[in-house]
């Protein structure tokens, strides 16, 4: 059930109002680099020499708001052509940082050092939810 003050995002899903809080926060953060496009709002601004920015505010917004740890902001930035030159993911319920950089590298950080690695796949990942 949608809550009041929540309404259908441009990714076609709920935004919640901590959605749109974080966006806000984030958006004044990214306007100057030029057009972002995001699931709450769309299109918001211009781009810069045709790069954009691509964002989830909240990337598992109900995970959060279910007080399940594990939610955080994805967020990509493209080239002109729209190829992603760089993107990044924050978990924000434990400080984990995933970072693909234009040369392809792919680094894993946290919040709380400001250290980065490279990142060491696991060589036969599963996950399970109980």
């Amino acid at each position: 059930m949608m809550a009041e003050n929540d309404f259908i995002g441009a990714g076609g899903d709920h935004s919640s109002g901590l959605d749109l809080a974080i966006e806000r926060i984030l958006l004044r953060r990214l306007s100057p680099f030029g057009r972002t496009d995001s699931e709450e709002s769309g299109t918001v601004g211009d781009g810069r020499n045709g790069e954009s920015i691509i964002l989830d505010p909240l990337d598992g917004s109900s995970n959060a708001l279910s007080r399940f740890p594990y939610y955080g902001i994805s967020i990509a930035r493209l080239d002109s052509g729209g190829e992603a030159k760089e993107a990044l993911i924050c978990n924000l319920a434990n400080g984990d940082l995933f970072r693909i950089g234009e040369s392809g590298t792919f680094l894993e950080g946290s919040l709380y050092t400001g250290k980065w690695n490279e990142f060491r796949a696991a060589p036969f990942p599963q996950t399970g939810i109980f």
